[in-house]
């Protein structure tokens, strides 16, 4: 046996030194981290059980989660400029940016964008029997949707902001992807 002195050996209730704290903060890191990730293991497993509930499997799935993010932009273009207005007088020359929400037809989108997100989420989630026509009211919102802002940009001309030209990218979007699953969920 050889007599080796351990640190802090003998010492009842001593604290413990600094390379015992880092392993305990180490320890306790690893355990928050393996939390995070049961956490959002559980999250995925909930959103595919769920599309699995749904008949969500493959194209449709994509599809979904492809319509579900233009949704998102189609909602945060109306934060962005939808109305750019410049003149130039002579020697001076004027400005004005305006973002969507603070016109009425913006607010209008944003308003039924939102709408519609929270009623394809309560289905998605809770009522499957209504999942289908929350698929068709999406889609509906989507074509509506591709309408009202491109005539919006039409009215608008050059003074029409890069907000309102995502607006219309992103109904397209909205309108395709739950248009395409619609038709698909209906076979």
């Amino acid at each position: 046996m050889s007599n080796q002195v351990l640190p802090n050996a003998g010492t009842a209730g001593a604290k413990p030194g600094a390379a015992e704290q880092a392993d305990q903060r180490s320890d306790r890191g690893s355990d928050l981290t393996a939390a995070a990730g049961a956490q959002s293991a559980g999250f995925w497993a909930i959103i595919d059980r769920q599309s699995r509930v749904n008949r969500l499997e493959g194209v449709s799935q994509r599809l979904f989660y492809g319509g579900v993010v233009a949704l998102a932009v189609l909602g945060l273009s109306t934060l962005l400029t939808w109305v750019n207005l410049s003149q130039v007088l002579g020697p001076l020359s004027l400005s004005q940016s305006v973002s969507g929400v603070q016109t009425t037809p913006g607010a209008f989108v944003l308003l039924l964008t939102i709408g519609t997100s929270v009623f394809l989420g309560i289905t998605f989630f809770n009522k499957k029997e209504l999942f289908l026509p929350s698929v068709y009211t999406a889609a509906g919102w989507g074509a509506v949707g591709f309408l009202y802002v491109l005539w919006k940009v039409l009215q608008l001309g050059a003074w029409a902001g890069i907000g309102l030209y995502l607006a219309v990218l992103a109904a397209i979007g909205v309108g395709a992807c739950f248009g395409f699953l619609a038709v698909r969920l209906k076979k």
